[in-house]
């Protein structure tokens, strides 16, 4: 949960940081209707929406998506660009799999 130092302002506890994709928010659509629920009504109708200063996007699995609205253009054919990963994550090096 995040909390603004500033104003005190404190974020919905169902926004959790992706492990997927960069700049993003995530929750489930069922976490969104306790929390948020003019947002998830919203969503349900247009899957796609700019309200205040988030853009919003649900998938087909119900998991809702929020990115600033300045980083909507880090959206690309579709999906959101994947974080870059690790060089030894991607395949086992000669030096592992030796025995």
């Amino acid at each position: 949960m995040f909390e603004c130092p500033q104003c005190g302002f404190k974020e919905s506890p169902c926004w959790r940081a992706s492990h997927w994709f960069l700049y993003t928010l995530t929750c489930k659509i069922d976490e969104l209707e306790t929390f948020e629920p003019k947002i998830a009504k919203i969503l349900k109708e247009k899957k796609e929406v700019e309200i205040g200063a988030y853009y919003y996007k649900m998938s087909k699995f119900g998991r809702v998506y929020r990115v600033i609205k300045e980083l909507k253009g880090e959206y690309k054919r579709g999906h959101w660009q994947e974080k870059p990963k690790p060089p030894g994550q991607t395949k086992l090096s000669e030096e592992r799999v030796r025995v």
